[in-house]
């Protein structure tokens, strides 16, 4: 009878925004990192940077972390392929804004035509950039 009260009371609660169930042993641990993503936000929840996060490559996390608190900055897509006029693959974009034609790889120095390509270290850069372009 417990245990069907608890499941009773997670099915209700898991729609709630920004409803949690952690344990004191993982918060001393902070095993929650991506939890504080973007809870200010109306137009999307935590979970939509979650998912990019849990997506992206290792090296990109740290980059996603920040990019998540920019509540204007659109979600982007995650592991596409740039493909230019050629039909050619020109690289793996780790993540890509196609309505901005911006893109983050983790190679440095990719060209492209019609693309502004960036590399995972340049966060600035590209938080600037996507914040003129969504501002145009």
């Amino acid at each position: 009878k417990s245990w069907a009260g608890i499941l009773r009371m997670y099915n209700l609660l898991q729609f709630l925004p920004y409803g949690y169930f952690t344990t004191t042993k993982a918060l001393e641990k902070d095993l929650y990192d991506v939890i504080d993503f973007n809870i200010k936000s109306q137009s999307r929840s935590s979970d939509d940077w979650s998912f990019i996060y849990e997506e992206v490559l290792d090296e990109a996390k740290e980059l996603v972390r920040s990019l998540s608190n920019h509540t204007e900055i659109p979600l982007p897509n995650v592991g596409e392929e740039l493909i230019d006029n050629n039909n050619t693959v020109v690289c793996e974009a780790e993540l890509i804004w196609n309505e901005f034609n911006i893109a983050v790889t983790l190679e440095e120095n990719i060209v492209m035509d019609g693309w502004t390509i960036f590399s995972i270290n340049e966060e600035e850069r590209l938080i600037e950039t996507l914040q003129k372009r969504i501002n145009s």
